[in-house]
């Protein structure tokens, strides 16, 4: 397939995202995949999507097939650090989102979103609002 191809239909995809109906979506992201398996941003978009809805082992299959072909895809790390670090996995995601943060684009507020639930997490329960009585 060639490339002008694969990003109109992921143009169409998006779009059946934001219309709503995020199982079509992922159905024709999944087949896209198929399609044009050496495209990063189809990866991305579908690990993105599966993160979305909460499918963690499908979004980081996805993010690291995306990160294989562009190792420094800036969305998919910052994605993959968001799941390092609800696996509670600190150094994997200081390492993601460095390469986010090496780049020039997107990821910035997502990154600090998590930058400051990290330090909450290292902080322990009073950095949490807990008191001696409720820890």
């Amino acid at each position: 397939m060639n490339t002008n191809d694969t990003y109109r239909k992921l143009a169409y995809c998006l779009r059946i995202l934001q219309l709503g109906d995020a199982p079509k979506a992922r159905r024709l992201l999944e087949k896209l995949v198929g399609e044009d398996a050496k495209n990063a941003d189809v990866y991305n978009a579908l690990g993105a999507l599966c993160y979305d809805q909460g499918d963690l082992n499908a979004a980081r299959t996805a993010l690291t097939a995306c990160v294989a072909l562009e190792p420094t895809h800036p969305l998919a790390h910052a994605t993959l650090g968001e799941i390092a670090l609800r696996d509670k996995d600190g150094p994997s995601a200081a390492r993601h989102f460095e390469v986010t943060l090496a780049s020039k684009s997107a990821g910035i507020e997502r990154i600090q979103r998590w930058v400051k639930v990290l330090f909450t997490l290292a902080s322990g329960p009073a950095a949490r609002g807990a008191t001696s009585e409720s820890a």
